[in-house]
C-alpha cells in the first residue's frame, strides 16, 4: 500500500481511537494498527449481549471517516472461519474459501469500499481501501432562496 509516512498513519490511528473512546460501551474492544504507510484494523469485538445494536458497523464508520479525513488507506484480513492446512504439504487439498462460514464477510467489506488485495493471511483474504477524499466546499453552485 502507497500512502502517507508511518508517523501520519499513527496519528490517524490514534485520531480514529480517541473517536471511538468518546462514545463506544465497556466489552467492545478495537485493535488498529499503525503500519508504515497504512492503518490495519485487527479486530473489532462486540460482546454477544451487545450484539444487534449497530456497534460493529458504527466502529468501522468511524474507522473510515477518520482514514478518509486523514488521507491514510486502511488494510485487514477476513476471518473467514476457516483454517487452511500447510500448504507446503503436497498431499493436502485446498478447501473452497467460498464455502468457509465467514466467507459472506468479504462482501460486507467491500459495501465498506474494501477490495481483496489476492493475498491470503493466516485466517483468510487480505483487504485493502484507500481513502475516499471529500469535496471541497468552494462556494460555487445555486445559492439558497
Amino acid at each position: 500500500m502507497n500512502g502517507p509516512s508511518l508517523q501520519t498513519a499513527a496519528q490517524a490511528r490514534h485520531r480514529m481511537m480517541s473517536s471511538l473512546a468518546e462514545w463506544m460501551p465497556d466489552g467492545v474492544k478495537v485493535m488498529l494498527l499503525p503500519g508504515q504507510n497504512h492503518v490495519t484494523v485487527g479486530s473489532v469485538f462486540v460482546p454477544e449481549t451487545l450484539r444487534g445494536q449497530g456497534l460493529f458497523r458504527r466502529v468501522m464508520k468511524d474507522v473510515l471517516a477518520e482514514a478518509d479525513r486523514s488521507g491514510v488507506p486502511l488494510g485487514l484480513e477476513v476471518d473467514i472461519g476457516q483454517s487452511y492446512p500447510d500448504l507446503d504439504d503436497p498431499d493436502v487439498v485446498m478447501p473452497e474459501a467460498e464455502d468457509a462460514p465467514n466467507y459472506w464477510l468479504v462482501a460486507y467489506y467491500r459495501g465498506m469500499g474494501f477490495e481483496e488485495t489476492g493475498e491470503w493471511g493466516d485466517h483468510g483474504p487480505l483487504m485493502s481501501r484507500s481513502p475516499t477524499p471529500r469535496p471541497a466546499l468552494d462556494g460555487a453552485g445555486p445559492v439558497p432562496r
